[in-house]
């Protein structure tokens, strides 16, 4: 590719930017270090579960599987660089004097921008369930509302069946409706030390909240409440870029280092633990920072082509679960060596060509046109609506086009026609028998599964108990009060004079008597912290033990639902079989009778006839054990309706 041909691709997939924000190459290196991230991440589960390698789960002892598996990170990133993005406009009027945020512009920009592609997305994805059988209508129904409306995690307390990873954009729209009024608290403080410290102590308290409150757990982790850290990192670093970052052009080898120490950091301390969650902040931050400080760090991200490929990140992001899903159930099978990492690399070079390729046309079609700033220009008003609403028009009409599609093809397609399908038996039309996605069965085993609802169970339970443990602190101290009021008489006798007695007079008055008490008890002070580590323990194995049981579970039925495609296959194939040589012997008998035939070559007939009838009976039984087998580990339905 030549220069000039290679620079041209790259002004036509650069994304477009508002007027008042200018192109960081810096900031979409990121982007492609975190979509990259995610994509090989969601590639070697995808893979591990559809290969038929026996060494297919090589996530527990394998260091490089350990942290390909670490790609949720690239979210967090991802949440960093939003953070960092949202802010600079607002910390340039407040530092800078720069142009002032319109509130209205900024909703309308964020509408405009992202709204036409999810809906298309998510509209289209949904058209697939329906066409696939994975979903009837009133099942998938409300989850396609609430993921339309970014509340599945608020209503459902769990990942998207019509996209999962939508779940990172839901969080992202909660943060999109604060960032102004958060810019607003923490840059209007003049003091560039003071704002630091008290950023950097938010970020502090908001994780001590979340160890004690347990918002790092379902469902609290899908909101803002789980992930407001990640953001709050990117304003701080936002602070410090218009400062000095963007500024002063020193750059050092020690941030290359501390870069590629702050993404191993971020793989080894994303967890639950509270100290793992303050240094896995600190590393984030220290990545940010040596993307800008950095030398050859700096010079990859800014590198044309990873800039412009992070620059497409949100098309790729939503579109390359499902893709991953599509092509690695058809490539499973293209082995070319007995080694794992050699059969991965290969499912690679197939996936990730696909996945940019088509990322890059649909970036093209589906999101460049909705970056242009003229969409947020708003004079007058009237023209301003009208043009946000033609503008929504296209996915609008596109996205219910696909659903009235949806709704004539299934009423065409024979396999997801509504059919009765006993549970223990097979319907002799074997080819309109057709199983339903393996996701969704697994899914649907996941939901119905009794272990891991005894498993959820125990884990309230223990969170019950984590809570009470924690807040034993209260326990300490006592308050005792006391209130008295007095209107009567008090008649004290006293001497005068020697012998003489007098009677003095008084009245009573009214007062208050309060205290506080602290109880220090050693014992409980010094096995407190013991107590409550003990029930984090018990959390954390309960958690461990339910990601077990669901990797059981998915291993289980994959085990067993490729078989039963294959022996499906099998007696489709038997049957044809049959048929044909039930249509040879229906001709041979005709020339035996009338004497053109030899008895031995009829007699053959009849032999191949009856062989043909016994293997396909064979290949029936086979399969319906196989289908009772899986539909029992389901405990749902397991053909396409």
């Amino acid at each position: 590719m030549t220069p000039r041909l290679s620079e041209r691709l790259q002004n036509l997939l650069r994304r477009s930017s508002s007027s008042n924000i200018q192109w960081i190459r810096e900031i979409d290196g990121l982007r492609f270090i975190a979509i990259m991230a995610v994509i090989l991440q969601h590639l070697l589960e995808r893979f591990a579960r559809h290969t038929s390698l026996p060494a297919s789960q090589p996530v527990l002892d394998d260091p490089i599987a350990f942290f390909i598996s670490r790609g949720t990170v690239g979210v967090f990133l991802f949440f960093a660089i939003s953070g960092f993005v949202l802010a600079l406009p607002f910390a340039r009027y407040y530092f800078q004097g720069g142009k002032r945020v319109g509130i209205k512009a900024y909703f309308m920009r964020r509408l405009t921008r992202l709204e036409p592609p999810y809906l298309i997305w998510m509209g289209l994805f949904a058209m697939v369930l329906l066409i696939k059988g994975a979903y009837s209508w009133p099942d998938l129904f409300p989850h396609l509302i609430a993921s339309l409306s970014y509340t599945h995690g608020i209503f459902f307390g769990g990942y998207s069946p019509i996209n999962p990873v939508a779940w990172s954009l839901e969080v992202e729209i909660q943060f999109y409706l604060l960032a102004p009024l958060l810019a607003a608290l923490f840059f209007s403080i003049k003091h560039p030390m003071h704002r630091r410290l008290i950023l950097g102590g938010v970020v502090f308290c908001w994780i001590l909240m979340q160890n004690y409150f347990g918002w790092w757990s379902f469902p609290y982790k899908l909101s803002l409440l789980g992930q407001l850290p990640h953001f709050l990192i990117g304003f701080l670093v936002a602070d410090l870029y218009l400062s000095n970052l963007e500024k002063e052009q020193r750059f050092h080898l020690g941030w290359d280092l501390v870069a590629l120490l702050a993404y191993v950091t971020m793989c080894y301390t994303w967890t639950t633990e509270l100290w793992k969650n303050l240094v896995f902040a600190v590393a984030l931050f220290a990545l940010l920072i040596a993307a800008f400080r950095g030398v050859y760090f700096r010079k990859i991200l800014q590198n044309g082509w990873i800039a412009v490929a992070g620059g497409m990140c949100y098309t790729i992001y939503l579109i390359h679960l499902p893709l991953l899903e599509g092509i690695t159930s058809l490539t499973r099978n293209l082995l070319i060596t007995d080694s794992f990492w050699a059969n991965f690399l290969f499912q690679a070079a197939i996936c990730l060509p696909l996945i940019w390729g088509l990322g890059a046309l649909f970036f093209l079609i589906l999101e460049k046109p909705f970056m242009k700033v003229s969409a947020i220009k708003l004079k007058p008003v009237w023209s301003g609506v009208r043009l946000q609403m033609n503008r929504l028009f296209i996915p609008g009409a596109f996205w219910a086009m696909c659903l009235l599609f949806t709704s004539a093809l299934k009423a065409q397609i024979p396999f997801v026609q509504n059919t009765e399908i006993q549970p223990n038996t097979l319907k002799p039309e074997i080819d309109t028998l057709r199983l339903r996605p393996l996701e969704a069965l697994i899914q649907s085993a996941l939901q119905n599964a009794p272990e891991l609802d005894a498993n959820q169970i125990d884990y309230a339970k223990q969170t019950l108990v984590a809570d009470v443990q924690r807040k034993s602190w209260t326990d300490m101290f006592t308050l005792n009060g006391a209130l008295y009021y007095g209107n009567g008489t008090v008649n004290e006798l006293r001497s005068v004079s020697g012998s003489d007695l007098e009677y003095a007079t008084g009245r009573l008055g009214k007062g208050i008597n309060l205290s506080l008490g602290v109880k220090l008890s050693g014992g409980d002070l010094t096995t407190r912290r013991q107590k409550t580590r003990i029930q984090m323990l018990q959390l954390d194995r309960l958690q461990s033990e339910r990601e077990i049981l669901e990797e059981e579970i998915r291993a289980l039925i994959t085990t067993q639902y490729y078989p039963l495609e294959n022996i499906l296959q099998v007696v489709r194939l038997r049957a044809e079989a049959q048929e044909t040589i039930g249509m040879a012997r229906s001709v041979a008998e005709k020339y035996f009778k009338e004497g053109n035939l030899p008895v031995g070559e009829y007699t053959t007939l009849l032999m191949q006839e009856t062989k043909a009838r016994e293997e396909f009976l064979k290949a029936q039984s086979e399969a319906k054990q196989r289908a009772v087998l899986l539909e029992n580990i389901c405990n749902t339905p397991i053909w396409a309706n």
